[in-house]
């Protein structure tokens, strides 16, 4: 096995736990809504929960891709007879 611990194979970079962290808000904060006990996420800048806060497109629930409907037909036993004579 090549020894690469050298300087003429080495890349550089930044050092392991260098890079930027994120922005904490503080821990415990709560919903600023009346009647709104959601905790909120450190990371989560606003005041109020994705319910309650102003970024519309968190507000409505997310829509699931809908399949066609199938083109079924309904047959009865009436028409079953009525094509059989």
């Amino acid at each position: 096995m090549r020894d690469i611990s050298n300087a003429e194979t080495s890349i550089a970079g930044d050092p392991i736990g260098s890079h930027n962290r994120p922005v904490q808000f503080g821990s415990g904060r709560v919903c600023g809504e009346d009647d709104c006990a959601t905790r909120l996420s450190i990371y989560n800048a606003d005041p109020y929960c994705s319910v309650h806060g102003g970024r519309p497109h968190l507000k409505s629930p997310s829509t699931r891709r809908r399949r066609r409907p199938s083109r079924r037909i309904e047959v009865t036993t009436d028409d079953l007879t009525q094509a059989a004579s």
